[in-house]
């Protein structure tokens, strides 16, 4: 009878954990699956308002949008991480003091946005920047008011609901953005729409959660434990956003807007795949590991598995998109933005270690080691304002691209040993998906050339863009 009793116990286990590996299969799939669908809108808006705004537009919106993440990301205590990781997150005395901390941050973010705005644009040289900036200072004031609803449902895993809040929200943003550039096609255009996406924002956070049970209220305790925790999550984000932003702030200065522009468009491509392991680490990943706690060993080949089969999809989009990325450029977008063709391709191949660090952040945070990464950006940044600031200063724009490109490589050495160090092995398994991406994106790009699609491995249409940039910034 014991032994009975004990295979019905091992069955059910055994079915419990299957339940739950195919449960994390679905939610990934809902991940990727509404991910992939709003970026091809998002792409497809976004050759729309190449047709309708010039390069220069695009160059400015994403100076601001920069600075704009910039003061977000700098005073960033982990407001929504403390939700998710903390034991009493989901209680009210504990996510309206998170909350009470948001809002005075968004009042505080506001006041600065409106005095830095005129020193900001003296900075850069632009005066135009002052009242775009005075503009979009408000945007802070929505974002405190948002209400605490994206990160419970993070924390309880909800993550149907969680993508069908971001499909809402890009869906009316891409809408919004362009409505205004047909109806307005400057700056000012753009900077509405920006403004008016944070409001649907705000508003649409009202309806996702019971507001009855929001209160401004600050409970010693739990400040205590978000400042705790938060002061990690602080010099972390203090240092991820000049990290992965350096290119933003630092080439407008250095290079004529159009031609930032369209690093711009060439950057927003690149970072598509990266952002989807950034979406699949906040939903799945970071708050998976943070439950498993002592557990955590026991499920770390189900883990590695799951991890490995993801990374090696994107090994393998990413060399075909590598392979095919200028042919897209030159049918997709008009003349004025066929430099791209040059600059995409190097930076899709640099987004592969963007790609495994956003997983490695993911797991690092999940097991309450923030500072991990902090190490990691701070090692990227040094390298990247040392080496850009060089090549440009000798007139050679593609080693600075080339090397912001590779940014990631430094960052990505510092999150494996890390991980290393604490019985996560992972060096091998992305060796190879490393040979799988060259192997693909070599391949595919054979095959193209047999067919006549392009005329060579660097086609003639790469060299005219090299000399036309190598002109442009000659000049």
């Amino acid at each position: 009878m014991r032994v009975w009793q004990l295979m019905g116990e091992s069955r059910l286990a055994a079915l419990w954990q299957k339940a739950r590996y195919s449960r994390a299969v679905g939610h990934a799939s809902w991940v990727t699956g509404v991910f992939v669908f709003l970026q091809v809108l998002r792409l497809g808006s976004n050759i729309v308002l190449t047709h309708l705004l010039a390069p220069a537009i695009f160059g400015a919106m994403a100076l601001i949008n920069a600075l704009r993440a910039g003061v977000e990301l700098l005073t960033d205590v982990g407001i929504g991480q403390n939700i998710v990781v903390h034991d009493r997150g989901d209680e009210p005395s504990f996510y309206n003091t998170a909350w009470s901390i948001q809002v005075l941050r968004g009042v505080a973010l506001t006041a600065i946005g409106l005095l830095a705005a005129w020193p900001l644009s003296l900075l850069y040289g632009k005066p135009e920047l002052f009242q775009l900036l005075t503009i979009c200072s408000s945007i802070f004031l929505m974002t405190g008011l948002n209400t605490p609803a994206r990160f419970l449902m993070q924390r309880n895993r909800e993550v149907r609901n969680l993508n069908l809040m971001d499909a809402f929200n890009q869906i009316s943003g891409i809408l919004v953005s362009i409505g205004f550039a047909a109806l307005m096609p400057t700056v000012w255009g753009m900077t509405w729409a920006l403004v008016t996406q944070g409001a649907i924002v705000m508003v649409s956070t009202y309806f996702l959660m019971d507001i009855k049970t929001l209160a401004l209220k600050i409970d010693k305790e739990h400040l205590a434990a978000i400042f705790g925790f938060g002061k990690w999550i602080f010099l972390s984000s203090l240092v991820y956003f000049a990290a992965t932003n350096f290119d933003r702030l630092y080439l407008p200065s250095h290079i004529p807007l159009a031609l930032f522009g369209v690093y711009g468009i060439s950057r927003s491509i690149s970072d598509i795949a990266t952002q989807l392991m950034q979406r699949l680490g906040g939903a799945i990943v970071f708050p998976a590991i943070a439950r498993e706690g002592d557990a955590l060993q026991q499920r770390m080949p189900r883990i590695v598995k799951l991890r490995s089969g993801g990374l090696a999809l994107a090994s393998f989009g990413l060399g075909c998109g590598i392979a095919i990325s200028d042919v897209f450029v030159t049918l997709a977008y008009d003349a004025r933005y066929h430099l791209a063709a040059v600059i995409l391709p190097i930076l899709l191949a640099g987004s592969w270690f963007s790609i495994q660090s956003a997983i490695s952040e993911s797991i690092l945070l999940g097991l309450a080691k923030p500072s991990r990464a902090a190490m990691a950006n701070l090692l990227k940044l040094v390298l990247m304002m040392a080496l850009v600031s060089f090549a440009l200063s000798q007139g050679h724009v593609l080693i600075a691209f080339l090397v912001l490109a590779l940014g990631d490589l430094p960052r990505y050495f510092v999150l494996l040993v890390s991980q290393h160090k604490l019985g996560l092995r992972f060096g091998m398994h992305d060796l190879a998906l490393s040979a799988l991406m060259l192997l693909s994106a070599v391949a595919f790009r054979a095959v193209l050339v047999s067919a006549g699609i392009v005329d060579g491995f660097v086609s003639g249409a790469h060299w005219a863009g090299i000399k036309d940039l190598l002109a442009i910034v000659a000049g």
